[in-house]
C-alpha cells in the first residue's frame, strides 16, 4: 500500500506546525513532502501499467537480471544484492515469477545445494515484451525534463542516497569491543 498525499500542506500549516515543532525546518519538510508524494505516485502509476502484463517494478528487474545472465542463471542471494532487497523478499519474488512461468529454479551444476535461477522462454517473451512499454511509459514520464534537468535531478538523488546512508550509520548497533 502506497501513501499519497492528494493535498499537500499549506505555508499556514507547516507554520503552524513550526511554532509546535521549533526545530522543523519547513523548506526541508516541504520538499520532503513532496518527494514523497512524486515517488509514490510514480511507482503506483508505474506498477498499475505494469500489471496489465503480469509484471511488476519488483519484478521486472530480476527479469532483465536473468535475461542478461543467459543460460547460466544467477544464484538468489546474488540477484537479491543485485536488485537490493532481502534473500526473504527475493524468495517471495522468485515464487511468484515461478508461478507465473518465468523462470525456473535449478539446481547449481558446481554446488548441488545451491541453486540458480534460469529464465524460462516464456519469461524471455515476457522481458521483451514488457519492458520495450516500461521504457516508453518512463520516456513520458521524464520527457519534459531538459539535460540539465536530469542532471540536476541525479544530483540531488545521490544526495539524498548519501543522507540515506548516513540514517543508516547512525541507527546500525553498535558493536561492543570484546564483540
Amino acid at each position: 500500500m502506497h501513501l499519497i498525499l492528494k493535498k499537500l500542506p499549506t505555508e499556514e500549516v507547516l507554520q503552524k506546525m513550526k511554532r509546535r515543532f521549533p526545530d522543523l525546518d519547513i523548506r526541508v519538510i516541504s520538499t520532503y513532502i513532496h518527494y514523497l508524494r512524486t515517488s509514490a505516485t510514480v511507482l503506483a502509476q508505474m506498477e498499475s501499467l505494469l500489471a496489465d502484463y503480469d509484471m511488476s517494478p519488483a519484478r521486472l528487474p530480476i527479469l532483465l537480471s536473468l535475461l542478461d545472465a543467459g543460460s547460466a542463471g544467477v544464484r538468489p542471494s546474488d540477484l537479491a544484492d543485485h536488485v537490493g532487497v532481502t534473500r526473504a523478499t527475493m524468495t517471495g519474488l522468485l515464487d511468484s515469477l515461478e508461478k507465473s512461468g518465468f523462470i525456473a529454479r535449478e539446481a547449481d551444476r558446481t554446488d548441488r545445494r545451491a541453486l540458480v535461477i534460469k529464465i524460462t522462454p516464456e519469461g524471455e517473451r515476457a522481458a521483451e515484451r514488457v519492458f520495450p512499454v516500461h521504457m516508453r511509459n518512463v520516456n513520458t514520464l521524464m520527457n519534459d525534463l531538459s539535460d540539465a534537468d536530469h542532471a540536476a535531478l541525479r544530483k540531488c538523488m545521490a544526495k539524498i542516497q548519501a543522507g540515506l546512508e548516513r540514517l543508516d550509520s547512525m541507527h546500525a548497533p553498535s558493536v561492543k569491543a570484546g564483540d
